[in-house]
């Protein structure tokens, strides 16, 4: 393999890579009946709801009175390339980099 196309593909995985990471955070949510209430949506002490909208896990913790919060972080795509985002429960429609096969 010549150097240039490693170097290309490795740019490429450290792109995709960076594509994984996503955002973390915490916010207050209401407690009734032992659950968290975080917009609307009602959370068992220590469960996790998967959401599609917005793509994001919010995990309950009734004793801080919070929800755990991860998202996903939206990249640009690449010349050629698409962000392809698909309506599944989060981390499944965290969008993801599509790209042709590269020619060598």
């Amino acid at each position: 393999m010549h150097a240039f196309p490693v170097a290309i593909v490795s740019a490429g995985l450290l792109l995709l890579s960076r594509c994984s990471d996503g955002y973390t955070g915490k916010s207050e949510a209401s407690i009734q009946d032992g659950k968290c209430v975080y917009q609307g949506v009602e959370i068992a002490h220590n469960r996790t709801a998967h959401n599609v909208s917005p793509c994001e896990s919010w995990t309950c913790d009734v004793n801080e009175g919070t929800v755990h919060i991860v998202g996903c972080v939206t990249w640009g795509a690449p010349e050629n390339c698409l962000l392809e985002k698909k309506i599944k429960p989060h981390p499944g429609c965290c969008p993801k980099v599509v790209c042709p096969p590269v020619r060598t």
